[in-house]
């Protein structure tokens, strides 16, 4: 008698100790799902605080005639800005092409979430903006495209 309940203790100790293993797993599963889904949701943050860089500097054109402030050919006019506490994004507006024929700005945007120091996700997106007044193929007509975005290129992370 006493050597089966030895057994049904052997056996009831295995069945507890597969359990447990089995859980653990399925535990660890669930961990690792959180954190991707944590990982997507930072990167989806940092894509859209990109978005609001471009959409930033295109605003500052449309309102202030005197943006970007005039520089030297070939340099660059750069601001950040925070937004809230969820990050901030960085815009780097090159004016190399802005001159006519071209009359083009590049913009590029990097948005980050988390501190400037040590951030949990970063998304850069770049493109150009149309800065004519009149329409290259019909010189006197305006522009329909004025201050609208050309080439927009999502660069992921950098």
């Amino acid at each position: 008698m006493s050597r089966r309940r030895g057994s049904a203790l052997v056996l009831c100790l295995m069945l507890v100790v597969t359990l447990f293993i089995m859980g653990m797993g399925f535990w660890g599963q669930h961990t690792s799902g959180r954190l991707a889904s944590r990982r997507a949701v930072l990167a989806a943050q940092a894509r859209e605080l990109a978005r609001a860089g471009l959409e930033s500097a295109r605003a500052r054109l449309n309102c202030d005639i005197h943006f970007p402030p005039q520089g030297e050919t070939g340099q660059s006019y750069r601001y950040s800005e925070a937004v809230g506490e969820q990050g901030f994004y960085e815009v780097t507006l090159d004016r190399d092409l802005m001159a006519p024929p071209y009359e083009i700005l590049r913009v590029q945007s990097l948005g980050w979430v988390g501190s400037r120091q040590l951030p949990e996700a970063y998304h850069r997106l770049s493109a150009e903006i149309d800065l004519a007044v009149r329409d290259r193929l019909q010189p006197a007509n305006l522009n329909p495209n004025l201050h609208q975005w050309l080439n927009f290129r999502d660069q992921g992370a950098p």
